[in-house]
């Protein structure tokens, strides 16, 4: 089985390969390839914990003047960001990433944002550093980053970029798409372009906009809005209208249900009659409902037929390659990991983490980005 398909580790990373859509709907059918793809996409391993890593290749076919460029998504991770920063490090290290376009919400945000405008992730990291050192107080509790995080945040930018001062217009080249919803409306947004520092900065601070978590307050005004966290409509921070987090919760809901039902059946009818074990199964299998993917972010679709044809404008939000980054990418991570803690030993462990998790995972990666000893 390809590594692109299915992880070898045990550590819930699931990495689907799917075809281009169409350049008017992200919602064109995928191409199963081979058994080693329905053994990937089977319905027992459709459920949110193991769709981990979703990648997206271009057809063949593609009609373009270059290669079609492979986003790299980073999603929703509260006070897990700094694992995605880690990640963020080793892909900075170790690929090029001239032909990728960037895209993330809430604490994912920041690590597109970094990669997007070329800075060095470990200097960012240092800043971090630095500035919480100055900012918390040495008899720090488990609670002061409620409240606190948004202004550590604000000054590490405005530390990290006060001499770059086209460094907005750099993140606009490289297509960085920073997903938020609005308030009270809730309805999803995303923010491509911006006029300056600040106006990045705000965006950033908008999409990660926990509710009191952040800053205190329930939201954040910015040009002329109410802004709450990203996640809450576009979990997976993808650059695609067509997502949503809502779709991606009822869609895996439906399938735990349907695949709890199933196995439930053949437990039952194997303990009560062993002999009609199979028919049972093929017989509710035939009632109830085959879900299918609304989208191939949330799950990857099962219909086979013709070979889509690939996106003819890159910069389009149809589907292109696409590697979406989740806290729990190659591990499953505890609930605590999503605390925003304020303890500097605790973050450089979990930056340190995701810079060797995607060291593990080199191999996966590479299918999709060019190492730079390559380059």
């Amino acid at each position: 089985m390809s590594p692109l398909q299915h992880s070898a580790s045990a550590d819930d990373l699931f990495l689907h390969a799917q075809h281009m859509k169409s350049s008017e709907s992200c919602e064109s059918e995928s191409t199963a390839s081979s058994s080693a793809d329905e053994e990937a996409h089977s319905d027992e391993e459709l459920d949110l914990d193991h769709s981990s890593v979703a990648v997206h290749p271009d057809p063949e076919g593609a009609v373009g003047s270059g290669p079609v460029p492979v986003e790299l998504a980073f999603s929703a991770s509260a006070g897990a960001f700094v694992y995605q920063m880690g990640i963020a490090a080793y892909l900075q290290e170790h690929f090029d990433l001239s032909n990728c376009h960037f895209s993330g919400c809430s604490g994912g945000s920041w690590a597109a944002t970094l990669l997007a405008s070329g800075t060095s992730v470990r200097r960012a990291w240092g800043v971090i550093r630095k500035t919480q050192n100055r900012l918390v107080p040495e008899n720090a509790s488990w609670y002061t980053g409620y409240g606190l995080y948004g202004r550590i945040v604000e000054e590490t930018i405005l530390d990290l970029w006060k001499d770059d001062a086209d460094v907005h217009e750099r993140v606009q080249a490289k297509r960085l798409s920073i997903a938020v919803t609005k308030f009270p409306s809730l309805k999803a947004e995303t923010h491509t372009a911006w006029d300056s520092l600040e106006d990045l900065m705000k965006s950033i601070l908008a999409s990660a906009m926990i509710p009191f978590a952040l800053t205190g307050r329930p939201c954040i005004s910015h040009r002329g809005q109410w802004y709450v966290d990203g996640g809450i409509t576009n979990f997976k921070g993808i650059a695609c209208d067509q997502y949503s987090t809502w779709r991606d919760l009822y869609f895996h809901s439906a399938q735990t249900v349907l695949d709890t039902v199933r196995a439930t059946t053949t437990k039952v009818s194997d303990y009560f009659f062993p002999s009609l074990t199979k028919p049972v199964a093929k017989l509710i299998n035939g009632l109830l409902p085959q879900l299918e993917s609304p989208h191939d972010a949330i799950a990857p679709r099962l219909t086979t037929g013709e070979k889509p044809v690939g996106a003819r404008d890159p910069t389009s939000t149809t589907a292109r390659p696409r590697l979406i980054f989740k806290p729990w990418t190659w591990r499953a991570m505890p609930v605590t990991s999503y605390h925003l803690s304020v303890d500097i030993q605790t973050h450089q462990r979990r930056f340190d983490l995701g810079y060797e998790d995607a060291r593990l995972h080199h191999h996966e990666l590479e299918a999709l980005l060019p190492s730079l000893r390559l380059a």
